[in-house]
């Protein structure tokens, strides 16, 4: 286990190391080869190792946060071969973004917005900031997915939540129910008087379990 957080942590510093170089563009086309050959190899090996060490059982944070830094710097990287051939690469860190800021807390999804905005200027700088209309939408827009996805989460739970305080509420309602028609006795109540209180509390039974029925087909599209 100490060995798998030193390992974690090591991978983290690389990363951040990598996204240092990365500032100065080093598989662009214009880098020399041996530049361009070392720092994919490096890229690769990072994503892989950080992605076997997020993978196993009783993983760090260091090595979850290692895996996603190598996936911003390997998309980065991505960027830098295919975009000089008219292909983009930012839907894909959108994409990435917003998976961020729905699989993880804030602090780490605004992190991984922050290094791919950072890779977006360090973009424009290599190109005397010509592009820097498109540098500071994609920086705003990341930072924008993520507070878009933590509060449409927000709004979603407090959902779920009232969905389940008002299932759990039907529920016990009808238990309530059971319960004072063993208490009651049918002795106490004339015939007619027993008759018309059964159809009614049958009626008003159906229409709670008609509700959480509802209830429980709503929860079940929520959690999907």
């Amino acid at each position: 286990m100490r060995v798998r957080w030193r390992a974690g942590q090591a991978a983290l510093v690389v990363a951040g190391l990598l996204a240092v170089a990365a500032c100065w563009r080093p598989l662009a086309p214009g880098a020399p080869p041996r530049l361009r050959i070392a720092a994919t190899l490096l890229l690769v090996l990072g994503l892989a190792a950080s992605g076997l060490l997020a993978s196993l059982r009783g993983r760090g944070r260091a090595e979850q946060l290692a895996f996603y830094a190598f996936l911003v710097l390997g998309l980065d990287g991505l960027g830098q071969v295919v975009q000089p051939l008219g292909w983009p690469v930012w839907p894909a860190t959108a994409l990435m973004v917003a998976s961020m800021a729905v699989a993880e807390e804030p602090p780490v999804a605004f992190g991984v917005a922050a290094l791919a905005a950072l890779l977006s200027v360090a973009d424009a700088a290599a190109s005397s900031f010509r592009p820097w209309k498109e540098a500071v939408a994609a920086s705003l827009g990341y930072g924008a997915l993520v507070l878009g996805g933590y509060h449409s989460l927000r709004g979603e739970k407090r959902r779920l939540g009232a969905a389940r305080a008002e299932l759990a509420r039907l529920r016990h309602g009808i238990g309530q129910l059971d319960d004072r028609d063993a208490a009651a006795g049918p002795a106490r109540l004339t015939a007619a008087a027993l008759t018309l209180r059964q159809v009614s509390e049958e009626g008003r039974r159906a229409r709670q379990l008609d509700r959480a029925a509802e209830l429980d087909e709503a929860l079940s599209r929520l959690v999907r």
